[in-house]
């Protein structure tokens, strides 16, 4: 599964993207994070599991406790996210992308 956010990944909408097999945000101003124990809503060890797939298992703990958003920079930086592309052409290079790999 190819994820693109061009916009916010916050809280759940974060656990979708850590499910994809490759996440691509678009340069800008959107914030990857999760943010449930800031909001007072119970981690789902699920969402744990994901989240240390995606991040591996120093990053995913204090992600979830930290309830901290980041920019896609650092997202990269915390392997939430595979790449960076600009927005206009993001959904584009996705389809390219999958095109590639029939």
């Amino acid at each position: 599964m190819v994820a693109a956010v061009n916009g916010h990944a916050i809280a759940g909408g974060l656990i979708l993207f850590a499910a994809a097999d490759w996440a691509v945000m678009a340069e800008g101003p959107g914030r990857a994070g999760v943010t449930e124990l800031l909001a007072g809503v119970p981690f789902p060890a699920v969402a744990l599991e994901l989240l240390r797939r995606r991040a591996g298992d120093a990053q995913a703990r204090p992600l979830a406790l930290s309830g901290a958003t980041f920019g896609a920079d650092q997202a990269v930086l915390d392997a939430e996210v595979d790449a960076i592309w600009q927005a206009p052409a993001t959904l584009e290079r996705i389809r390219s992308f999958m095109t590639s790999l029939k």
